[in-house]
């Protein structure tokens, strides 16, 4: 007599052998295999430039890295500096930011990324301290951010005469999410757009409030008060 043995393989025992495999290879701490990562990478491109900091206990807590391209970049087109935070976004659910620019193709161009431990001033003075490290000190003449005012707070101290914009893609989006009023955030877009002096904007900006009813709206008030403190 001849017995036949069937094995099942369901789609969660899959799933737990692929887990399984993963974490044999990631034995070692995703953080040291990316730094090993990193330290092999410098031997093939000699451009490669990473640093960190780590916590007494030996866990990651900041990184910074930009390749030989970046850094070429830089030294071309490095007067404009953006801040985009993916706060948040990873399976670490720490911020990942990149700094970006534009070549002469107006075509977006990648600076240098790091991960922070927090949202923290000293941890963005950190990476801007990291930033001119690597590019020879060449210092932008302008930022870009989304506003934060930590960023705003390490951008004062590591780079006090670079010229600090906030980002229109952001204040759209932010206007959508914060005021859901029909028609507002187009309105809104052109008196922050207006190329006007700072009394004609004042002027606008009370009608735009009036026209909406928004005096004492929270979100208004914030936008409001970060004009008043020079974005």
């Amino acid at each position: 007599m001849v017995v036949i043995i069937t094995w099942i393989f369901l789609p969660k025992d899959l799933y737990n052998y692929l887990d399984s495999e993963r974490r044999a290879e990631t034995e070692e701490g995703d953080a040291n295999k990316v730094i090993r990562y990193f330290a092999a990478k410098k031997e093939t491109d000699h451009g490669f430039y990473f640093n960190y900091t780590t916590r007494p206990n030996g866990q990651l807590e900041k990184l910074f890295w930009a390749d030989s391209i970046c850094r070429l970049d830089y030294s071309y087109f490095g007067n404009v500096v953006a801040f985009d935070a993916c706060y948040e976004r990873n399976v670490y659910n720490i911020p990942l930011v990149t700094l970006v620019g534009m070549n002469h193709h107006r075509q977006p161009i990648i600076f240098a990324c790091a991960l922070l431990e927090n949202e923290r001033t000293s941890s963005y003075s950190w990476l801007l301290n990291e930033l001119l490290n690597c590019m020879g000190n060449k210092q932008p003449t302008s930022i870009v951010t989304d506003g934060d005012l930590a960023m705003r707070s390490a951008v004062q101290h590591v780079l006090p005469n670079a010229v600090h914009r906030l980002c229109i893609w952001h204040i759209e989006k932010n206007a959508s999410k914060e005021v859901k009023i029909a028609n507002f955030k187009e309105d809104f877009v052109k008196v922050m757009l207006a190329p006007v002096d700072v009394v004609v904007f004042e002027s606008l900006w009370t009608s735009l409030i009036e026209k909406y009813s928004l005096q004492k709206h929270i979100w208004i008030e914030y936008m409001h008060n970060l004009n008043k403190i020079g974005f």
